[in-house]
């Protein structure tokens, strides 16, 4: 290779990581996205995504019998759980669509599988104990004690 093969490369140019200067005004940059609106969300509100994506999505057999293989409760709603994972799919969900590429893929790798496998076990999982045709009630909290005397959260000489 001779010298001439590179003569087009800009030796002075800037790479990322560079900081532009910030009296020179053909160097300010602005920051990505100003005074651009945000990408729309393909499903506004975790109810839409679980009646619009979710339930197409989720192409199992569901177990007629309490306490046995997946189990789903049309009262998900109710299930405090439920309600909070399905927040959380749904915003992951919302972050790779917009993101595109693979990003879908890790989303069912890395946040449908996990959660779905929690939500819908029949034996542990929140819908355990739902019986198809009987009014389904949501689980209590759990009890709690004060945890003000806890030596894991406030050790001795911590005060």
């Amino acid at each position: 290779m001779d010298d001439d093969d590179f003569s087009d490369l800009d030796i002075g140019a800037d790479y990322p990581g560079d900081e532009p200067d910030p009296d020179d005004p053909d160097e300010v940059v602005e920051p990505v996205g100003e005074g651009e609106e945000a990408p729309s969300r393909r499903f506004p509100t975790v109810v839409e995504f679980v009646e619009q994506f979710l339930v197409f999505a989720i192409n199992q057999k569901m177990s007629p019998t309490s306490g046995q293989g997946l189990r789903w409760d049309p009262n998900w709603h109710q299930y405090p759980m439920v309600v909070y994972r399905l927040i959380a799919l749904h915003e992951a969900y919302e972050e790779a669509y917009v993101t595109g590429g693979s990003a879908m893929s890790s989303w069912w790798i890395q946040h449908f599988d996990p959660h779905m496998r929690v939500i819908l076990d029949g034996d542990k999982g929140p819908f355990h104990a739902y019986d198809e045709g009987s009014i389904s009630m949501p689980p209590k909290p759990l009890k709690v004690t004060p945890a003000t005397s806890s030596p894991l959260l406030f050790p001795p000489g911590s005060n």
